[in-house]
């Protein structure tokens, strides 16, 4: 390469770890920025496509499937609205999958650069952890931790961050054995600010991430040091439960009684619907009766207030149920709005990929390099994928902006570590090796 091309694809790598390292710091705690980082990533993704668009190779079938995943779901919220000729509303968050494929195109071709997604995450979950001690413990003394967004957005990515920042646990022990603290330290860190948020609805995903973190660390640790490590774990929510300033308890008995309530109320007006389980409880109704009147395509995407308000008039639900443009419930929220068409997109968009990491799970070997392997990458894509599944039942977490960047940001970067793992050969060179595609 010439000097000047040299010094430009310098300036574009260390851009890309920029991303990496910055984003998961500021999604939380900052306005504005994850999102210029986010457009940034795209830009240089789409920077280095066009830059190379004759020397692009075939895409081989895992990105053929990845890059269909993506689109359907925007792809078919847009059909859904044209056919039923409703306002596109909150759905255009759907088109923030398009900019995963640059962005996964620019972290497979900067491969090094892949080495910077769990220390990120790490920072990030830290970032997480002092400002929700700082608002709930400091002066200001907040009831919740919320950084600088909603309280359920902290919470869910909170968890979200420190879980996939210990999927690092079986890539960094094979370069020093103590740099296991840094991964138990970020997951610890993450559950503590989801915990002080009082997000109930994140917790939902709690068990299912154990179990495939159980599951996949039984191949590396003896079940002893894994029920040490779950107690341990364990010891420490329940500490957090039983701490007064918390609130857990308070949260958790709270949601207990709130359901009992509900189900034992006999009219519209009761108080036990206005309760935060019981407002829920009344909107799924509205997103089940919007699905039944056309369960194929919905009733359209702006849709669902207009709907409820209908419902109230009717004496049908609370009145509190018809503030909202969603139904707190993702997967009733697709079926309400866009129907079974765009029901199975969204199923789509989580198994495709979800079947992606599995297959590569099967790497489980370091590479002499130091580099870590792409199982461990595999299985931080799953976590991902897990816990927003997990999300899901509780809040319309696609149809967030913030939670959409982050979910379309890591899945784009963990698909680039699977499907391009960094090797033990010199880091590549985007502008020689973009025919050197995977198998």
């Amino acid at each position: 390469m010439t000097p000047l091309r040299e010094i430009i694809a310098k300036v574009h790598h260390a851009s890309a770890v920029i991303c990496l390292l910055l984003f998961p710091a500021s999604i939380l705690v900052l306005d504005h920025v994850y999102g210029v980082l986010f457009v940034l990533a795209t830009t240089l993704g789409m920077l280095l496509l066009v830059g190379n668009v004759r020397r692009l190779g075939p895409s081989n079938d895992d990105e053929k499937g990845f890059f269909i995943s993506l689109t359907l779901l925007g792809v078919t919220s847009v059909v859904t609205s044209l056919i039923t000729q409703t306002d596109y509303a909150r759905a255009d968050r759907f088109l923030v999958l398009f900019q995963v494929i640059p962005i996964y195109w620019l972290y497979s071709q900067y491969r090094a650069a892949q080495v910077f997604i769990w220390p990120g995450l790490m920072l990030g979950a830290s970032i997480a952890f002092l400002a929700a001690i700082f608002q709930v413990f400091g002066p200001e003394a907040l009831a919740r931790a919320q950084g600088a967004v909603h309280v359920i957005i902290f919470g869910d990515i909170s968890l979200a961050m420190g879980v996939m920042a210990f999927a690092a646990l079986s890539g960094v022990i094979v370069v020093r054995r103590w740099f296991f603290l840094f991964p138990v330290i970020a997951l610890l860190f993450g559950l503590t600010a989801s915990a002080l948020s009082l997000s109930r609805g994140g917790w939902v995903s709690l068990p299912a991430l154990c179990g495939l973190l159980v599951w996949f660390y039984s191949r590396y640790y003896s079940l002893r040091r894994i029920a040490t490590a779950l107690m341990l774990i364990l010891a420490s929510l329940f500490a957090l439960y039983s701490l007064p300033q918390s609130g857990v308890e308070v949260r958790i008995d709270d949601a207990l009684r709130e359901i009992t309530r509900y189900l034992q109320s006999d009219r519209v007006e009761h108080p036990a619907r206005m309760t935060s389980t019981g407002q829920r409880l009344e909107m799924w109704r509205v997103a089940w009766d919007m699905f039944l009147d056309n369960p194929l395509l919905g009733e359209g995407w702006g849709k669902f207030r207009e709907h409820a308000e209908a419902m109230v008039t009717a004496g049908l639900i609370n009145p509190t149920a018809s503030l909202y443009y969603h139904p707190h419930n993702q997967y009733l929220s697709v079926l309400a709005k866009g129907g079974l068409l765009s029901f199975f997109a969204l199923s789509f968009m989580m198994v495709m990929p979800g079947i992606i990491f599995c297959r590569h799970l099967r790497h489980t070997a370091a590479v002499k390099s130091g580099a870590v392997n792409s199982g461990a990458y595999a299985l931080t894509g799953l976590i991902l994928l897990c816990a927003f599944a997990g999300f899901a039942m509780t809040e319309a977490i696609f149809e967030r902006s913030r939670t959409m960047t982050f979910f379309a940001f890591y899945l784009a970067v963990l698909m680039a570590a699977v499907l391009n793992p960094m090797t033990q050969d010199k880091p590549s060179d985007p502008s020689t090796d973009l025919r050197q595609r995977p198998q």
